[in-house]
């Protein structure tokens, strides 16, 4: 499940198998500005999707 924050559901993938969900989310602002503590040292690729009400989506890593 992905949160969802006014028309957009957003979803941060953080490169070492976790994904921000709504679950994780205390407040909006945590979730539009997440941090996120990795376990082992390393290079990680975060991914950000963004999905809008009519399903139009985009990603950055």
């Amino acid at each position: 499940m992905e949160r969802t924050v006014g028309d957009h559901t957003i979803q941060w993938e953080f490169g070492d198998s976790s994904v921000l969900t709504s679950e994780g989310v205390r407040e909006r602002e945590e979730f539009l500005n997440p941090s996120h503590n990795y376990s082992q040292n390393g290079t990680y690729t975060v991914k950000l999707t963004i999905t809008d009400s009519h399903f139009f989506t985009t990603s950055s890593n």
